[in-house]
């Protein structure tokens, strides 16, 4: 058995997260509740996406990958304050 198999994750290329994604989008990668990113920046396909607050754990990965956590940045922000 491998650690995938233990584990049920999902290394699938797509989410099927249909829901459009922009800057500043909290988003998870595949199908798992893995560790949660948010999207510093989207060109064409791809997003630029990093650990929130610290800014670590950066990376370059195809839209279709990620999956939306949250709809509306600005309730994020507002209960924040």
């Amino acid at each position: 058995m491998s650690f995938a198999d233990a584990f049920r994750l999902d290394h699938s290329t797509h989410t099927g997260c249909s829901r459009p994604k922009r800057e500043g989008d909290l988003v998870q990668l595949g199908l798992n509740t893995g560790p949660t990113y948010e999207i510093a920046a989207v060109r064409g396909e791809t997003a630029w996406i990093r650990e929130p607050g610290t800014f670590r754990g950066e990376a370059l990965v195809p839209l279709s990958r990620l999956r939306k956590v949250e709809d509306e940045p600005e309730k994020r922000l507002n209960e924040a304050a």
